[in-house]
């Protein structure tokens, strides 16, 4: 056991900014992150509290791109040689989706929800969630008050839909989807 597995630390962070590839210089288990991804978040910024140990991090506070902002509580595991894993809560007022996905029918998407799950690629990706979207710009249209729950695995997402929109009510809509490897 070397002494870096005891370092613990306590940061808190007012408008810290970074990059991804600072980020990665830290968490190896992020190097394999598409780079068109990358190039669509821009510059990083943090505000709030991180704290753990060299292969756990504790988040709380607010992450700001160039594509929106998101609010998480998170607990991330990066065990070494191995697929980080993570679980808490996130939410956001307004993240621009399309960007991420290429798929610039998808815009900003207001949500809080719960993730529970492990892996950043999607060949690696296994999580559950269970999200309500406030609002979500699909098309010409903004939807409101739906609900996602579902599971993320070897590129198929399996999940339920209820939708409680003024213009569209679905009480429960269940599905998979398969994810291209190149739309990640």
């Amino acid at each position: 056991r070397s002494n870096l597995d005891s370092f613990r630390y306590i940061l808190k962070a007012r408008d810290f900014s970074t990059n991804m590839n600072e980020i990665k210089s830290l968490a190896p288990s992020l190097n394999n992150i598409n780079p068109k991804i990358e190039n669509r978040l821009g510059s990083i910024r943090f505000n709030g509290q991180c704290s753990g140990s060299m292969n756990n991090l504790d988040v709380n506070g607010s992450l700001s791109t160039a594509l929106g902002a998101l609010d998480a509580d998170l607990h991330i595991h990066f065990p070494e040689g191995s697929t980080g894993s993570y679980e808490g809560h996130l939410s956001s007022t307004g993240l621009d989706i399309g960007p991420l996905t290429g798929n610039y029918q998808i815009g900003h998407i207001a949500f809080a929800g719960n993730i529970n799950g492990r892996g950043f690629m999607p060949q690696q990706l296994k999580a559950d969630l269970d999200i309500n979207i406030d609002q979500a710009e699909i098309g010409n249209y903004n939807y409101k008050n739906a609900n996602l729950k579902g599971h993320i695995e070897n590129g198929f997402a399996d999940g339920a839909l209820k939708i409680n929109d003024p213009n569209l009510d679905i009480p429960e809509l269940s599905g998979k989807i398969i994810f291209g490897e190149n739309k990640l």
